[in-house]
């Protein structure tokens, strides 16, 4: 893949955009969006290790910035929808799968339980 003088500056604007995106959608669907992606990976990035971490650290990310007014927004989020939403990922990963990322440093888990904690 060739290299692109405007690639710094694509990937700027690319996360100006996704920040504005979180700032500006509704809050349950934004969470719902994100942690869909958390649970199921598009296949360009499962297949390859690597870039599944860098997909997750975006992801997390994202979750961070929500996460952190939830506070302050927590009527603007259907709270059963979310809470649903965090049964279906962890389902999605089954207990052993959930004991095994408890043991290491997984980011995508420990976002989940600190939204819950929230």
């Amino acid at each position: 893949v060739p290299k692109m003088e405007e690639g710094p500056q694509l990937v700027k604007a690319l996360n100006v955009l996704m920040l504005k995106l979180l700032e500006h959608c509704p809050r349950t669907n934004s969470f719902r969006a994100l942690l869909g992606l958390l649970a199921d990976a598009p296949e360009a990035v499962a297949d390859e290790p690597a870039a599944l971490v860098k997909f997750h650290d975006l992801v997390v990310k994202c979750l961070i910035k929500l996460t952190k007014s939830l506070g302050q927004n927590l009527d603007a989020v259907d709270l059963p929808t979310l809470l649903g939403d965090v049964h279906a990922f962890f389902h999605s990963l089954g207990v052993d799968e959930i004991r095994r990322r408890g043991q290491c440093d997984d980011k995508p888990l420990r976002m989940v339980k600190t939204i819950l904690h929230v």
